[in-house]
């Protein structure tokens, strides 16, 4: 699958930048120029790549919203995905810090068609929140505000990954 380091690399990027800087990532990309950051980090990353693995920044939004409790996000939408590739990338700044998650690209098993999954990115572990809705912003970003409430049941697996 030629090309999808692009887009790999620039998710978990993003994630770790959440996780580390929240300030500077809320006022980077959820400013007034928010968009225009994220195109110029988009081709930073694939700057770092061979031309032949870079993904055109079609499809970048970033869209500020806050959660039903009130909790700021940023929702960044990136390229149409292929496979394990994310739709959006979603960062949340509640009361006990900053939450990323993914809305992932996925095939389902034993049946082999397409689906979503939510993954959280965290400091130090990857959580697959189990199948996700549409590649809808609205959808996704209600999925996400189920799990920050608590009212969607713990993650169906936790993978240790160091990130920030």
């Amino acid at each position: 699958m030629a090309g999808r380091a692009h887009p790999m690399q620039a998710k978990y990027l993003l994630a770790r930048t959440a996780l580390q800087d929240a300030p500077w990532f809320f006022d980077t990309f959820g400013g007034a120029g928010g968009s225009d950051c994220l195109a110029r980090f988009w081709e930073l990353v694939g700057s770092e790549l061979p031309e032949h693995e870079r993904v055109a920044a079609q499809g970048l939004s970033v869209h500020g919203l806050a959660l039903d409790d009130g909790s700021p996000a940023l929702l960044l939408g990136l390229p149409a995905p292929e496979r394990n590739d994310a739709h959006f990338v979603a960062a949340v700044a509640g009361r006990d810090g900053v939450r990323v998650f993914c809305l992932e690209r996925s095939l389902s098993f034993p049946e082999r068609r397409e689906c979503t999954v939510i993954a959280e990115l965290a400091a130090d572990h990857r959580a697959n929140w189990g199948n996700g809705p549409a590649a809808d912003a609205g959808a996704f970003l209600a999925a996400v505000d189920a799990i920050v409430s608590g009212a969607r049941p713990g993650p169906m697996a936790t993978v240790p990954m160091q990130l920030a």
